[in-house]
């Protein structure tokens, strides 16, 4: 694990200097250097998304300016470098978790895309706008390859126990996505029709 430590020259407050150790960080990638952790004197120790901020100062306030510029955790100096490498690795345990879960969110089936948490749907790469329950409908059948829904069942999840409507509401939603979604909306290579049952995604 490669870290560039950026110290603070404490004279340019003084000169009107900007502290920017990212700036100075990307310049020294430019250069054809590696760098997992960047580590600043007052800024934040950056690793991926997770940052640990690292003070020579010990009050409140100075944690609580650390924590307020986004600081994931704060260690004060003179510090255990035992610790220091624990809470590292506590850091990259959660963001590794984040990173699992932010991939889980994203589901495709081959030229179909949809982002669960940003709610956004693509079609061979171009993005498709979809009604709620259209989104509600294709992230259930992404989720479950190959099962088969009635359209008893889907109405029951999609829509609610209590939603009082005809089951060719499932028909028309799934029309509706064929035509959005598939390349050959006539000949739909994933989003099938198993003929008595009901609905599934096609595993390819």
């Amino acid at each position: 694990m490669n870290i560039l430590l950026i110290n603070h020259y404490a004279g340019s407050v003084e000169m009107g200097m900007e502290f920017r150790p990212y700036y100075f960080a990307r310049e020294w990638c430019k250069m054809g250097h590696h760098v997992d952790i960047i580590a600043a004197d007052y800024s934040h120790l950056r690793i991926k998304n997770p940052k640990v901020s690292k003070d020579f100062q010990s009050e409140e306030i100075d944690k609580i300016t650390g924590l307020t510029l986004g600081a994931d955790d704060y260690i004060t100096k003179p510090f255990n470098l035992l610790e220091l490498k624990a809470r590292v690795r506590a850091l990259l345990r959660r963001s590794g978790a984040a990173e699992q879960k932010k991939a889980e969110a994203v589901l495709t089936a081959g030229h179909i895309r949809l982002d669960a948490a940003a709610r956004a749907a693509w079609r061979d790469g171009a993005p498709v706008e979809l009604t709620a329950k259209e989104f509600d409908l294709m992230e259930l059948l992404l989720r479950n390859p190959g099962r088969v829904y009635s359209r008893e069942n889907l109405l029951n999840v999609v829509w609610g126990y209590e939603y009082i409507g005809d089951y060719r509401t499932v028909d028309v939603h799934v029309r509706r996505l064929r035509e959005k979604l598939e390349l050959d909306p006539a000949s739909p290579e994933f989003i099938r029709t198993k003929w008595g049952v009901g609905y599934y995604l096609a595993k390819l």
